[in-house]
This record gives structure tokens, sequence and C-alpha cells, in this order.
């Protein structure tokens, strides 16, 4: 029977992937084989009350719209409280932190609750990072991101394979500080005179690998959504991102 592949998380080395109707959890280490077949089918949604299957079962994306809807998700990463107000005003009354991040020479500006800032950043695969700001309710960290992502020269989002083909770039924080400057200097946030911590993530890389559609050998190491394994002295990559909603053996 096929496995229904719902999300990889790098932290813990982990996917979550549905068996039949339910839902488990595997670490990944050791050798392994996953075979991933060439349909897709979406993951489904989450709420407050956990994750729940696609009622359509749609076929041939990671998320059908009606699911994307009623994800929670949306909350987080756009402050779209649509369908989630109650679970909002819980939400809304905690501290903030406005972070850039950078991949190679790529500068991105987020948002994420400040208990969760070095997580999350991991959870991208971020090379440097620093906290350009902290607030102390939701509303004014997704203002103020906003404002950032107009005025300066930041990205929202950085994608998993623009990620990989930077793997090995110059991964000094040279841009990361240059987009700091401008953003301390416009005098936006209430920190603009205090020095920054550029802060560097440490991740295993193999010097060289090729990618890979499928898993076969031994994990090696992890950076983000990127996972790396080892084959017979050759070093692999593959996009765990790209495979979510896949099914596999």
């Amino acid at each position: 029977m096929l496995n229904h592949l719902i999300s990889f998380h790098p932290n813990d080395l982990s996917i979550l992937f549905r068996n039949n109707q339910n839902l488990e959890k595997k670490n990944l280490d050791g050798n392994l084989a996953f075979n991933f077949e060439k349909e897709r089918m979406c993951i489904g949604y989450r709420n407050e009350s956990g994750l729940h299957a696609c009622p359509g079962r749609e076929i041939g994306r990671k998320q059908c719209r009606a699911c994307s809807f009623r994800d929670i998700s949306k909350v987080f990463t756009r402050l779209n409280t649509v369908g989630f107000q109650s679970f909002y005003e819980e939400f809304k009354n905690q501290q903030f932190s406005i972070y850039l991040a950078s991949f190679g020479h790529l500068v991105k500006c987020g948002v994420t609750r400040t208990e969760r800032l070095s997580t999350r950043l991991k959870e991208q695969g971020a090379d440097y990072f620093c906290e350009i700001a902290r607030t102390q309710d939701a509303d004014s960290a997704y203002s103020l991101e906003r404002t950032i992502h107009k005025k300066f020269p930041v990205r929202g989002s950085v994608t998993v394979a623009q990620k990989m083909k930077l793997l090995h770039s110059d991964t000094q924080p040279t841009r990361l500080k240059e987009c700091a400057d401008l953003i301390l200097d416009d005098g936006l946030t209430a920190d603009s005179s205090r020095n920054l911590d550029f802060r560097k993530l440490e991740y295993t890389i193999p010097e060289s690998f090729s990618e890979a559609e499928n898993i076969r050998g031994k994990i090696y190491g992890v950076k983000g959504q990127i996972l790396f394994f080892e084959n017979e002295g050759k070093h692999y990559a593959i996009n765990m991102s790209k495979k979510s909603g896949h099914l596999f053996q």
C-alpha cells in the first residue's frame, strides 16, 4: 500500500504521512529506501483541532484551494484571520520578532513569535539571521514586515530550489548587513540605535552532491527542506518540500 507524505520536519528529522487513513510519524535515520510516485494529492488542512484529510481527495497539487482556505497557516504567514477569529484573539497578544535571514546573497524579511525565532530560521535553512525589531502584538509586527517589503530590497520568500542552488555560494552575511543598515538608518524601527546580533546557523552539508528524486541510502544531513543522503560513497540532495503531497513506498 502507498503512503501519502504530508510534511517533512527538519528540526527532528521526521516525516508526517498518512498510511491509509491513519496519520503516522517516522524519524529518518540510518539507511532508507523511499520511492516517490508521480501522483500528488492534496495534503488536507490544519485547524485548531488538528490535521484533516482533504474532503475532495483532490489530485494534482500539494494543497487544493478549499484546503488552503481552511488552513490555519494563513494566520502565521499572512495574518489572514478569516475563519480563525477566536484563535486570533489568543494569538495576537504575544511577543513577535521581525527578522532578516540570508540564503547566500538573497535576503528575506519575515515574522515569527519571538519564542520560536531560532527554531523558525533553522526550519527555513537560513545561513545567517538577525532580529531587526520586536513588538508586543501581531498587528504591529505584520504591519512593519509589509512596510519593510515595500521600502527595501528584501524578499518575502525564498524557494527551496533557490536555496539548493545557493548551497555552496559565499555565505558571508555581507548582503544581510547591508539590508539591516538600510532599515536601521531609515529609523523605521524602535531599535535603530542598537547593535544587531548577526547569528550563523550550522549544517552538515556534503562538499558536492547530485539532486535526487528518491531517497536511497544513509541520511547524511539536512538544511531546511533539503535532505542529504549518502549511497556508495556518493552524496545526494532531495527537495523534501517538493515531495509533500506525493505518494510513496
